[in-house]
């Protein structure tokens, strides 16, 4: 099997200029520090200099990623970030929680789950009319992606259990499940929770610096998409992380890549050889995550929010 090195010609971070990046953000905050033992941290290191891909071999490891090659679905890729970066970006002032922080973080939460509604997990995928009606009547958090060996219902299932799991350690006793996280409407309390966990983040990474390791939630994590010559990652878990690094202006991050996706392999993925999805929807969505994909929904509200501050990270 051949190596191919489709990254070789991208200009990305070497380490020194990733460290020289760093103690920039440090000079920002002095408490502010990038901590991974490596007692607690033995996935090998890597930026897209040093990458080369064997496929589906060397893995998992960590990849530098600029913000500007981050995708989160459904509505999220390149320069635009999530609902929980835009609060920490709006709620912090010189890399630093205000009195008003929460309040600020739970407003521009309020304002996107408002603005942000889902019906199904067609929509999710940004597919106004799928060929397989699975995935009309199926709940928007039912994201079984192309890619991936499991089918809707058990995507759903898995979601589930995580939310679960989540709100066992995070959310107070009294407080009931609430399955959406990335569309509303919701409630009062789950708009409070997000709040509540987005804080403790970043105070935890201002009085500890970052500090990850290889456990399954131990930090960022995704997939590594290649397109010919470009690439991106779609993040999958450690969202709160990520928008808690954005927002104290953390200009490359290292993210866990657990799989790496080809263009051209489209008609060997599960979902596609299923017929859950057509090669040409499959491919679309591949393709999305390259792109500013978001739903028509949340359109105007990423217009209207877009902080000032995201500039500083020279995204836009």
């Amino acid at each position: 099997m051949t190596c191919r090195n489709p990254l070789k010609s991208i200009i990305a971070p070497t380490r020194a200029a990733l460290r020289g990046l760093l103690n920039a953000s440090i000079r920002r905050s002095r408490r502010l520090c990038w901590n991974a033992p490596t007692s607690c941290a033995s996935i090998p290191l890597k930026n897209a200099k040093e990458l080369s891909i064997h496929k589906r071999q060397d893995l998992p490891f960590r990849l530098l990623v600029p913000h500007s090659r981050i995708h989160i679905a459904p509505m999220v890729s390149a320069a635009s970030p999530n609902f929980l970066a835009m609060a920490a970006l709006e709620s912090l002032d010189q890399s630093e929680l205000m009195p008003s922080s929460n309040q600020i973080m739970y407003d521009t939460c309020l304002l996107y789950y408002n603005s942000m509604t889902l019906i199904s997990a067609a929509d999710f995928f940004g597919l106004p009319h799928p060929v397989n009606p699975e995935l009309l009547d199926s709940e928007p958090f039912c994201e079984a992606w192309p890619w991936q060996s499991v089918s809707v219902d058990a995507a759903g299932a898995i979601y589930r259990q995580g939310i679960d799991l989540e709100y066992a350690h995070h959310a107070p006793r009294h407080v009931p499940i609430e399955y959406p996280w990335y569309y509303g409407p919701v409630s009062e309390d789950k708009i409070n929770l997000e709040t509540s966990r987005l804080t403790k983040t970043i105070a935890s990474i201002l009085s500890k610096g970052y500090v990850f390791n290889d456990t399954i939630d131990g930090d960022i994590t995704g997939w590594l998409l290649v397109d010919g010559p470009d690439w991106c990652v779609h993040v999958h878990s450690g969202l709160h992380r990520l928008a808690a690094l954005t927002g104290l202006l953390f200009p490359v991050l290292p993210i866990r890549i657990e799989q790496v996706l080809y263009s051209d392999e489209i008609m060997t993925w599960p979902n596609v050889e299923s017929g859950l999805f057509t090669r040409t929807e499959a491919g679309n969505i591949f393709r999305s995550c390259f792109t500013s994909h978001m739903a028509c929904s949340a359109q105007s509200w990423y217009q209207k929010k877009l902080p000032n501050r995201y500039h500083e990270l020279g995204i836009l």
